[in-house]
């Protein structure tokens, strides 16, 4: 049996996910919590093999969050959820730990398979991001010299030079505030950087 815990701050998605889960033999959902706290606290008392965490914790850094519960839980296998497929973001989960990466729009049958692939000691990314699994995990993807700023990146960071503020940016590139957070952890996180000031420097110098 294989013993899955659910990090999510969407209640809806707890729901879905438990729903999902309790159609499998071989999978059970043994708890969930929606925040970093209650899941320490819950994680601590259960055997757990699998940890599915959703990237975006409100103020929490999923990718942080990842880190972290690596070096508490060793033997835990996590998998990130999330609705981004940029590459920079999948990797960024990578390089804290994650084991496995799944959409959250992917077909019920796509997050089981991850589970079991997971479980069983490999890798698993799913949908446009399957390509990168083979480079990313055998120590093999490329490096590149300097800075890469994605398009959405670019965008963010192009709108906070005008002075625009997290909800107005949300609102001009029709995605949620959440998300204009989490690109911009990501990149203070990638490019080891304090400010957002700093990472509007860093766009401008890389576009010279």
């Amino acid at each position: 049996m294989i013993n899955v815990f659910v990090l999510d701050d969407q209640a809806m998605v707890l729901e879905g996910i438990k729903l999902l889960l309790s159609k499998e033999q071989d999978v059970c959902f043994i708890g969930s919590a929606t925040n970093k706290a209650s899941a320490l606290e819950e994680m601590r008392k259960l055997k757990i093999d699998i940890l599915l965490l959703d990237i975006n914790l409100g103020e929490e850094s999923g990718a942080e969050v990842c880190e972290e519960f690596k070096v508490i839980f060793p033997k835990v296998k996590i998998i990130a959820l999330s609705m981004h497929n940029e590459p920079s973001i999948i990797k960024l989960m990578v390089r804290k730990g994650a084991d496995g990466y799944v959409l959250k729009n992917a077909g019920q049958g796509i997050l089981v398979h991850a589970i079991k692939t997971v479980f069983n000691g490999e890798h698993y990314i799913s949908e446009s991001g399957s390509n990168l699994t083979t480079e990313m995990y055998s120590g093999q993807e490329q490096r590149t010299v300097g800075h890469e700023f994605s398009k959405r990146e670019k965008a963010i960071l192009n709108l906070l030079a005008e002075n625009l503020n997290r909800e107005q940016i949300s609102s001009r590139l029709t995605i949620s505030s959440k998300a204009v957070d989490f690109h911009l952890n990501n990149m203070l996180s990638k490019y080891k950087l304090e400010t957002t000031e700093e990472l509007i420097g860093l766009m401008k110098e890389n576009n010279q």
